[in-house]
């Protein structure tokens, strides 16, 4: 009931079939009489008093019968994650058909995202959020829990419907270490799948479903290709063994829609496995780690590289795991040691052979423009070292 010096206002509120909340005004107009204290309330306003209790009683059983009756608290669920183990999720719902969605990308995030907003409930036990999740408002009542479903109330078609459903219990969180640097990470689904290589020489492999596994080996080996078409990260302990092979090619990750610089395949085998499991997916290097590929040069101060007649344009293979570089600088093989520090880059000695090639003087440049310099970088879809007005401009060497 709200008041002001000169009107008195009666707001009545019931719900609907869907139990959402459905408001009607009704107002009587009264005027207080300052001088005899009592209110002149306006004839044509004023219901009778039997009109007056047959009203408020029904107005007390609307209310009773649409009180909203479904199920109410919290409910949890670690939801699938295209590009991260997984999406840690918590839905409570009101009594008064108010909710809150935290979510929370479980390798990124510290703290939940948390949005509120509002719920309808059908009598069939399918419930309508107003803030979504994955991008889906609906959600069917279940016993005890609540299930994503699409607009049909159908359940979303998928060979692991559990990772769709949210319980009272809290699922136990299962998280990638935060406080360290990531080298190189990659993912895949159906079922999802992550792995994680640290550069502290660590590889993590998490998969969900059927098989699930969370663990943990010691990085023993990393074997580039010739000229670093892909390269195969191993990793052995008393658990078993894994197999990374990262393909430099762009790779699309087919939930997310993210352009990914590598194509993955993982072997892994545990102890007491008669075989291995395989997965394949999308991966790439993190920053600043990301520097981490077969970069071909293509200008030096913004002259264009003329490739040299039966021979190779100048390339460089970094190598962020141990701080090398091999490659060519046209004619002969290029060798060096590198130090990373933020957005510097600092190169040691080049070494190369000493081949006999025609017109040597692009490749003498190159050289020199590295061996033993420090440079800036800036890292997008190509790689720019720069130091004073000089610069270098390489792109990712693909097939």
């Amino acid at each position: 009931m709200l008041f002001d010096k000169s009107n008195v206002f009666i707001e009545i509120q019931w719900k609907n079939e869907l139990m959402t909340p459905f408001f009607a005004t009704y107002s009587m107009t009264a005027t207080y009489h300052r001088r005899t204290e009592f209110c002149l309330i306006n004839p044509s306003c004023m219901p009778t008093l039997h009109q007056t209790l047959v009203f408020v009683l029904f107005l007390a059983s609307s209310c009773s019968l649409g009180r909203y009756s479904g199920p109410s608290g919290s409910f949890h669920g670690l939801l699938p994650c295209a590009d991260c183990p997984g999406i840690a999720c918590t839905v409570t719902l009101n009594a008064d058909q108010t909710c809150t969605v935290e979510k929370r990308f479980m390798d990124r995030e510290l703290e939940p995202t948390v949005t509120k907003g509002t719920f309808q409930y059908k009598r069939s036990g399918q419930l309508i959020l107003s803030e979504p999740i994955l991008g889906m408002n609906h959600l069917q009542v279940v016993d005890e829990t609540l299930v994503l479903v699409d607009e049909t109330g159908q359940r979303i078609q998928t060979d692991f419907p559990e990772s769709y459903v949210l319980t009272r219990e809290a699922p136990e969180e299962v998280l990638f270490n935060d406080t360290e640097d990531v080298f190189f990470r990659a993912t895949g689904n159906e079922p999802f799948w992550m792995v994680e290589i640290s550069p502290s020489g660590t590889i993590h492999f998490q998969a969900l479903g059927p098989e699930e596994m969370n663990v943990n080996f010691p990085l023993v080996s990393q074997n580039p290709s010739e000229a670093g078409v892909y390269y195969m990260y191993s990793g052995a302990s008393g658990d078993g063994h894994i197999e990374v092979v990262a393909n430099i090619a762009d790779c699309l990750d087919d939930m997310s829609g993210e352009q990914k610089t590598n194509t993955v395949k993982v072997n892994i085998q545990l102890t007491g496995q008669e075989t291995p499991q395989a997965y394949s997916g999308c991966g790439a290097y993190q920053s600043p780690y990301n520097l981490h590929d077969v970069w071909e040069l293509v200008s030096i101060d913004d002259v264009p590289i003329q490739p040299k007649e039966n021979g190779q344009t100048p390339y460089l293979i970094l190598n962020a795991l141990n701080s090398t570089i091999t490659g060519s600088g046209g004619c002969n093989r290029i060798n060096a040691t590198f130090l990373l520090r933020g957005q510097t880059l600092t190169f040691g000695t080049c070494i190369s052979t000493k081949m006999a090639c025609p017109n040597l003087d692009q490749e003498q440049a190159f050289i020199s423009a590295i061996s033993e310099q420090t440079m800036t970088m800036s890292i997008d879809d190509e790689l720019i070292l720069s130091q004073g007005k000089s610069s270098l401009t390489f792109r990712r060497k693909r097939k």
